[in-house]
């Protein structure tokens, strides 16, 4: 199952540059896998504890954070999480800080759940930036974007925060 905790936002850029964003936080459960993909920023750690505990999650049951970038806005919270393997962009790591080699940084798919739950690159906002695939839903094959695009009308504030927009 697929819950959208917190929807992600971006507002336009105030004259001087400056804007307010923070990420849409996903959760997947599924299997022997509770995934959070992106834990929004730093500043909301108590809203997303609390979001979880809404679905009956405490953070020792996440198995798995994937943070679709590096960003502030989506890596914030990665230290609520510490049983869980942890993926930033193209870094998998897991415990006492060991990187772990895996398919995504050469072009590959990282399956987490093969068959139904799967990592792939998505470049464009950043160049390390990563979307999950979620097969078997109730809504069909899901994907999980993060920053792959922003929403509809975005496009030129989108364009002027991504490393290759393409």
């Amino acid at each position: 199952t697929i819950h959208i905790l917190q929807e992600g936002f971006s507002h336009p850029p105030l004259p001087d540059g400056s804007f307010q964003a923070d990420c849409t936080i996903t959760l997947v459960r599924g299997g022997p896998i509770t995934l959070l993909v992106d834990t929004g920023g730093p500043w909301g750690s108590r809203r997303l504890l609390d979001l979880l505990s809404q679905r009956g999650v405490t953070p020792e049951n996440v198995t798995d954070v994937i943070c679709t970038h590096g960003h502030s806005d989506h890596v914030g919270n990665i230290n609520l999480f510490p049983k869980a393997k942890v993926m930033v962009g193209l870094d998998l790591s897991v415990g006492d800080g060991w990187y772990v080699p895996h398919p995504v940084r050469s072009g590959g798919r990282l399956e987490l759940d093969p068959g139904l739950l799967e990592v792939m690159g998505t470049p464009g906002h950043t160049r390390d930036h990563v979307g999950v695939v979620v097969k078997g839903t109730d809504l069909g094959t899901v994907v999980v974007a993060g920053d792959t695009f922003e929403r509809d009308g975005d496009g030129d504030v989108w364009r002027g925060l991504s490393e290759d927009p393409g």
